[in-house]
């Protein structure tokens, strides 16, 4: 009996470590989320973005204030190793919708010249549309780590903002949590699209 009880409080030791010790990991990593992400544009519905038109790859124009509904925008450096681990869940996230117009861009910062953010947009494969940044737009959006995304309302006001790798299901979950305005059913079906 007693052996039997030494192993089942040995047991709890254990669980209760990786309770703790998974608990401490996620406070930190989400507090240095939040010191990365102090210098961004605040989440506010007073403050509306700094508006742009940048050149694509492919040469088209993009106006950011010419897109109705929710944009997605994700800023890159081409020598961001953390950048190609995540950019591609861009192209899991719905670029348009009949439901509501969504936009998702691809916003190349700190690069030497086209061909070195074109090798990079091909070898990760993406599927979005990729917009040639420039300083001034890395100023208007405070970017000072890569990478960093805003997920922009219909007023295109900052709705969420990210600093550093994300996953797959994060990206869509915020852009589903702004495109639905919250929870809801509306959210489920933005989620599952």
């Amino acid at each position: 009996m007693r052996l039997w009880s030494s192993w089942i409080s040995g047991r709890n030791r254990f669980w209760k470590s990786i309770l703790v010790n998974t608990t401490l990991v996620v406070l930190v990593i989400w507090g240095v989320g939040q010191w990365h992400a102090r210098n961004l544009l605040p989440e506010s519905d007073a403050e509306v973005v700094p508006d742009f038109e940048l050149q694509s790859l492919v040469g088209s124009s993009h106006r950011l204030y010419a897109s109705d509904g929710s944009v997605f925008l994700y800023f890159f450096a081409p020598w961001c190793t953390v950048c190609r681990f995540s950019i591609s869940n861009l192209n899991d996230l719905p670029s348009s919708s009949t439901k509501n117009d969504a936009k998702v861009y691809a916003v190349a910062l700190d690069w030497n010249n086209v061909g070195e953010v074109e090798g990079f947009a091909k070898n990760q494969e993406l599927e979005v549309p990729v917009l040639l940044g420039n300083r001034g737009t890395a100023k208007d959006f405070r970017i000072q780590a890569f990478p960093t995304y805003y997920v922009l309302d219909g007023a295109k006001k900052v709705a969420r903002r990210n600093v550093g790798y994300s996953t797959s299901l994060g990206m869509r979950w915020n852009f589903a949590w702004v495109r639905a305005g919250g929870f809801g059913f509306q959210f489920l079906s933005f989620l599952f699209e």
